[in-house]
């Protein structure tokens, strides 16, 4: 698939967003990535909107469209990242006495369990802690839990294909939704032609209430100074200048004082992963 202007279509600072699959086969399953982050955002405003302002998203919304002429496996699609629970106990430098070092997750636990059943499971266990017998004095137990600020959730809705946002014990969303090491989902051309051509399309989308902002500082006149201050006045200004950014991004300019309303923060093109 060639590059288009619409693959750089996104508010910068606030999210960042890019996307890639495998190059397409007829009846083959390609796998497909999304790197997605949040960020904190300091945006200021031009002459008309003289104001500095910090912005946070609450939430957020992936939506993934996909040409009609692919299928997605319902077993590919990842319903939950990361899953529920993700804590990896990981036994390292354990030398046993014959010199090797023995090193196992809790996560490759879970899974010879899940295959192999809880005689499998109870194996593993037993390596653990014979591994922990074996160790010479001095060398200890490494823990490692991997913790992740952002929870992406699954839902189908007509032929998209979404991705919730959430903040796991936070208020807003920042830092990595998904690395993209792994796939999201896998595609499969249903037809054997003008593969080049088929398009994935990725939004990333937010509610007009979603923007947290904050730490709004403006230059005041002295009627304003005499005022008083007026919280409203420079909210609504901020509002204005993320207007202006999202038309900056050549991404579509709604208002953004109704509650609910859908703004498109990001708008791009997945494109195939060659060398």
């Amino acid at each position: 698939m060639t590059e288009s202007t619409n693959s750089a279509r996104i508010l910068q600072e606030l999210v960042s967003l890019e996307s890639w699959h495998e190059p397409l086969q007829f009846d083959q399953k390609s796998k497909f990535h999304i790197a997605l982050a949040f960020g904190d955002a300091r945006y200021a405003g031009k002459d008309n909107f003289p104001i500095e302002f910090r912005v946070r998203l609450n939430r957020a919304t992936l939506v993934v469209k996909c040409d009609p002429e692919l299928r997605i496996p319902r077993a590919t699609k990842v319903r939950a990242h990361p899953p529920m629970q993700k804590t990896v106990r990981q036994l390292q430098g354990l030398k046993n006495s014959t010199g090797t070092t023995d090193s196992i997750t809790a996560e490759g636990q879970a899974a010879v369990s899940a295959k192999e059943g809880p005689s499998a499971s109870a194996k593993v266990a037993r390596k653990i802690e014979n591994s922990s017998n074996k160790s010479h004095e001095g060398q200890n137990e490494v823990t490692e839990v991997l913790t992740q600020h952002i929870r992406m959730i699954y839902r189908e809705v007509g032929d998209e294909h979404h991705w919730d946002c959430e903040p796991i014990a936070a208020e807003t969303l920042k830092g990595h939704a998904h690395e993209g090491t792994s796939s999201l989902m896998e595609l499969t051309p249903k037809v054997d032609k003008r593969l080049s051509d088929m398009g994935i399309r990725i939004m990333l989308k937010c509610k007009s209430d979603d923007f947290e902002i904050t730490d709004i500082t403006a230059n005041k006149t002295v009627m304003e100074r005499l005022r008083g201050d007026n919280l409203e006045k420079r909210l609504r200004m901020a509002r204005e200048v993320i207007k202006e950014k999202l038309a900056d991004a050549q991404l579509e300019v709604v208002e953004l004082d109704p509650k609910f309303r859908d703004v498109i923060i990001a708008d791009i093109l997945s494109v195939p992963d060659v060398d």
